[in-house]
C-alpha cells in the first residue's frame, strides 16, 4: 500500500505571480485623460462659481430693499437704501433716514451716534470687496421709502447692477414704482427674466 502512495506525484508549491504596478505606459495614459477633464472642467468649475457670487449678491440686494420697505410702518421713520464706494470694497446698506449714515465707514459703525433711537440706525450693511471680482453699482445709488406709506419718497425707482469681471454675468435688481424690487438679466442668465431694453 505504501508502495502505491509513493507512485502518487506530490504537490509541490508553484512559484507564486509577483503582484506587479502600473506600467509607465498606463501611468502617462492615466495622467493625460486626468489633464484633459482637468482642462475642461476648471473654466466651467470657474464660470459656475462666478455666477453664483453674482446671483448671491443679487438676491441679498433684493432682500435689503426689501427690508427697507418694510421697516418705515413699524419704525415709523423714513428708511434708506444706498449703495456706496470706498476705494477697497463696495457696500450697500439700510439705514432710518436722519443724521449721517455711510457704510463706507466699515468697519467702524455706519451711523453717526444719536439721542434718538429712531434716527441713524443701521438695520443691515454688506460689504463687497473688490477682490471678490464682482461690481456693484452705480455709485451712489439711494432709495428712501416714505414713513407713512412705505413708498419710494417723490416716486423714485433704482437700479442696482451686479456684474461678474469673469465670466459670472450681468445682473440688474430694479424697483418699480411702489418699490418692490425685481431681479433681471442684461447677460442672458438662464434663471432670470430679461431685462427690459428700456432699462438696458
Amino acid at each position: 500500500m505504501l508502495d502505491t502512495l509513493s507512485n502518487f506525484p506530490v504537490a509541490r508549491d508553484r512559484p507564486r505571480a509577483i503582484p506587479r504596478g502600473f506600467t509607465l505606459p498606463e501611468l502617462a495614459i492615466t495622467l493625460v485623460i486626468v489633464g484633459v477633464l482637468a482642462a475642461v472642467a476648471v473654466p466651467s468649475m470657474m464660470t459656475f462659481i462666478a455666477r453664483k457670487r453674482v446671483d448671491s449678491i443679487a438676491n441679498d440686494v433684493m432682500t435689503a430693499l426689501r427690508l427697507a420697505r418694510s421697516l418705515p410702518l413699524q419704525i415709523n421713520n423714513y428708511t434708506s437704501f444706498r449703495v456706496e464706494h470706498s476705494s477697497n470694497f463696495t457696500c450697500y446698506s439700510v439705514t432710518a433716514a436722519g443724521v449721517s449714515c455711510s457704510c463706507t465707514n466699515w468697519p467702524k459703525p455706519t451711523c453717526s451716534e444719536s439721542t434718538s433711537e429712531k434716527v441713524g440706525h443701521d438695520f443691515k450693511t454688506v460689504i463687497v470687496q473688490r477682490v471678490d471680482g464682482v461690481t456693484v453699482g452705480p455709485d451712489k445709488a439711494k432709495l428712501n421709502y416714505k414713513y407713512d406709506n412705505a413708498l419710494p419718497a417723490n416716486g423714485d425707482e433704482i437700479v442696482v447692477n451686479i456684474e461678474s469681471s469673469g465670466s459670472g454675468g450681468h445682473l440688474r435688481v430694479m424697483t418699480n414704482p411702489t418699490g418692490l424690487p425685481r431681479i433681471c438679466s442684461v447677460s442672458g442668465h438662464p434663471a432670470y427674466p430679461a431685462c427690459p431694453s428700456a432699462s438696458l
